[in-house]
Formats: structure tokens, C-alpha cells, sequence
């Protein structure tokens, strides 16, 4: 006599450990009979060695069974997973090796070489374990398909805020804060932002092109009202020549400044007798050759 066990009914909690079987024992607290004993008596094969003390009446006992005990329970074993070795829906798990997804990916926020920080959607920290010359905390290179594509973006920033009623006192689409420089280290030379030659465009190529902003398009030196040239533009790889703010309301330069369409100037004023020469002002064409003087007076009536 042969008997089934149905796996369907086994415990899944028994099939993730694959040493064993379980089966239950009928209401009489028999198991599949044993060989049949002398003149033809049922064996004791399917007696249980001990009854549980405690089961009510029609009630069973469990018994351990090896797997090659059960038909087809090896089988089914083997097509499953251990538990430990797979990843689960929830609680917190470390995931060795290269992972690639063939689809979308969607997380609420996570966090890069550190953990997630719930105040930002992406937290990214530590160094990369590469040995490069070059380290990149992280790099953007999408490439436009092969339709009419009218933009393509590398990054796009915007904040929003939400549907209700509060103020934000500051919003920031970009924000770049000097860095820490460890211990015994040395950086050589820091950029905030740095833009190299843009020359791929066909009609035209820039390397920063703003909009014009309600209040100010451009605002430098916006922490202090400082009046030396480190607050202000340099230019060239020399920086031999600048454009700066050295007081409240002027702008200055420690160079030649030349104004191919002309100089134009607001506080003129009718006057028609010279004083005396007191000074004298060197004027240069748009090529940077001197053209002469202008003659400074001491008055003008």
C-alpha cells in the first residue's frame, strides 16, 4: 500500500528548510502501516512510538520523516529558494554584487555610500572605490534619441512647493558650499562651478546663458559690500584684467577700458568759460592706440 502527501498542505515554513518532511498522522494516531507482520497481522510500522499526551479525542500526532520518505517532496524542494538566500518585500537587508533592472525603478528616497536621509530624496556621501585620477560624485550623459529631439537637459532643477498655506523663507535651485578639507590633506585649486569651452553647437555655442530675473540677473558678492577685485570678474587665463566694485556706486577697473561705439557718462551740464588745466585724461581708439589727451579743468562756469 502506497501513500500521497499532499505538498500543497505542507507549512511553507517547512518547505524553506529542506531537511525534513512533516506529515500528519490520521485520527487514530497512525501513520502509513508498516510491512505486514506474522499470519498476515498489520504491522507495527505505523504505530506511533509515543502518543502526545495532551491531543483530544480524533486528534493526531506529528511525526519527522526524511524527504526520501515523501514522493516528490525532494523535487519540490529543490525548485525552491532558501529563505536566507533571497531578498523579501520588507525589513532591512544587505544585497551583495551588480545588480541591473531591466525596468523602472521607483524608491521614495535613498542614500548613495551613507544612509537615506528623510529631508532629502537622495543622500550621497563617501568615496568611490575606484582609484581613477579623476573622482566624480556623480556624472549625467543622456543622449538624445534618434527622432527630432527640441532639447535635451543634463540636469534639470526646480523646486516646488506644496499645496498649502506657509512661507518658505529661501528657495535654492542649486546650491554649491565650499568643502572640508580633512586632515593632512590639500586642495590646490577649488572651482564652484566649473564650464568648459562650449564649442559643438552649429548656430551658435555659450557657455552660460541666464534669463533675465525680476530683481537681478546676476548678483556677485551677495554675503558683503566688499570694494577689492576678488569680489568681482576676472579675465583671461592671467587674469590681467578685472571688473570690479571698489565703492558704493562705482565700478572700477585696474586696466584700460576701451568703448568701441563711445563713452557716454549722465551728470553733464552747460558751461561755456574753462578754468585752468589741471589735469590731463589719455583717450585710445578700439584698437588700444592713444588718440591724444582730453584737457581737465579746475573749473567750468
Amino acid at each position: 500500500m502506497s501513500y500521497t502527501v499532499d505538498l500543497s498542505t505542507v507549512p511553507t515554513t517547512e518547505l524553506a528548510a529542506p531537511a525534513v518532511g512533516v506529515i500528519v498522522l490520521d485520527q487514530q494516531g497512525y501513520g502509513p502501516p508498516g510491512p505486514p507482520g506474522p499470519q498476515g497481522e498489520p504491522g507495527a510500522g505505523g504505530i506511533p512510538s509515543a502518543h502526545a499526551p495532551t491531543h483530544a479525542s480524533g486528534g493526531s500526532d506529528p511525526v519527522t520523516l526524511d524527504q526520501s520518505q515523501i514522493t516528490g517532496l525532494t523535487a519540490a524542494l529543490a525548485a525552491k529558494a532558501t529563505d536566507t538566500a533571497v531578498v523579501h518585500t520588507t525589513g532591512n537587508e544587505s544585497v551583495a554584487g551588480a545588480k541591473t533592472f531591466t525596468t523602472t525603478t521607483q524608491v521614495p528616497y535613498m542614500g548613495v555610500g551613507t544612509s537615506p536621509s528623510n529631508d532629502r530624496l537622495m543622500n550621497i556621501s563617501g568615496a568611490p572605490p575606484g582609484t581613477q585620477p579623476s573622482t566624480y560624485g556623480v556624472t549625467f550623459t543622456p543622449m538624445a534619441s534618434i527622432t527630432t529631439t527640441s532639447t535635451i537637459t543634463g540636469i534639470y532643477a526646480r523646486i516646488d512647493t506644496a499645496a498649502a498655506s506657509f512661507t518658505c523663507n529661501t528657495g535654492v535651485a542649486l546650491q554649491i558650499v565650499s568643502p572640508n578639507i580633512g586632515a593632512g590633506s590639500t586642495l590646490s585649486t577649488l572651482y564652484g562651478i566649473q564650464v568648459y569651452p562650449q564649442t559643438a553647437g552649429a548656430t551658435g555655442s555659450y557657455g552660460v546663458a541666464v534669463g533675465a530675473a525680476s530683481t537681478a540677473t546676476l548678483w556677485l558678492d551677495y554675503t558683503a559690500n566688499n570694494t577689492t577685485s576678488n569680489a568681482g570678474i576676472a579675465f583671461g587665463a592671467s587674469r590681467d584684467t578685472n571688473l570690479y566694485r571698489s565703492a558704493a556706486n562705482t565700478l572700477k577697473t585696474d586696466d584700460k577700458l576701451i568703448t568701441a561705439l563711445g563713452l557716454g557718462v549722465g551728470n553733464s551740464a552747460a558751461a561755456a568759460t574753462p578754468g585752468t588745466v589741471v589735469r590731463k585724461m589719455e583717450v585710445f581708439d578700439a584698437a588700444g592706440t592713444s588718440l591724444g589727451f582730453v584737457p581737465i579743468y579746475n573749473t567750468i562756469t
